[in-house]
């Protein structure tokens, strides 16, 4: 099998690994890129023959067989940055009732891991798997604000930052947390307003 990986920059791997992760996908770098890869390089032979064959000259063959798939490109990135948007709006649309079905959890005295989890509904789709792992990270060791950060960066939203770094805050310093969650949703339902 071939590794595109050693193609690219290291740096470039490093980018397009966080975008996977952003956009939810469960691919590796190398088959994204070998998909950025063989398909420009289809794009461009098919395009290229097809214009030449069409009796336009050798260079705006090339040409048009370049632009096609630089076209094949951008249309590969933006849809690995829509389906990042589009994770990062349904996070922002259900953060409100999520963080107020955990300050219920809280309420009732139940820790915030535990009621974090507990919130977790089917209708929050892949943020609740996420929360899930969350627990698995804690169970493996790892303290539960860098597992609260990891969480948040899965997502490109300021507001699921915010928050995580709000209860952070609120773990080390203490505090009210079940007012603080509820206070963060209806701040986030009002900015949504």
């Amino acid at each position: 099998m071939i590794s595109f990986e050693k193609l690219v920059a290291r740096n470039v791997v490093v980018f397009i690994s966080r975008e996977l992760d952003l956009a939810g996908l469960k691919m590796t770098v190398n088959k994204f890129l070998g998909i950025a890869i063989v398909g420009g390089l289809i794009v461009l032979t098919v395009l290229s023959y097809s214009l030449f064959f069409l009796k336009f000259n050798v260079g705006i063959a090339a040409l048009g067989g370049i632009g096609g798939a630089v076209l094949f490109e951008v249309v590969l990135y933006m849809l690995l940055e829509f389906n990042i948007e589009k994770r990062k709006t349904f996070v922002e649309s259900i953060l409100p009732d999520y963080l107020q079905i955990v300050a219920a959890n809280v309420r009732s005295g139940i820790s915030l891991d535990k009621a974090m989890v507990l919130a977790a509904r089917p209708e929050f789709k892949y943020f609740s798997d996420d929360v899930k792992l969350v627990t698995k990270t804690l169970y493996a060791g790892s303290t539960l604000q860098s597992a609260l950060f990891a969480l948040a960066e899965k997502y490109r939203s300021l507001q699921l930052k915010h928050t995580v770094r709000m209860l952070v805050e609120a773990i080390q310093y203490g505090g009210g947390m079940t007012d603080l969650l509820n206070q963060v949703a209806k701040d986030i339902r009002n900015q949504q307003m």
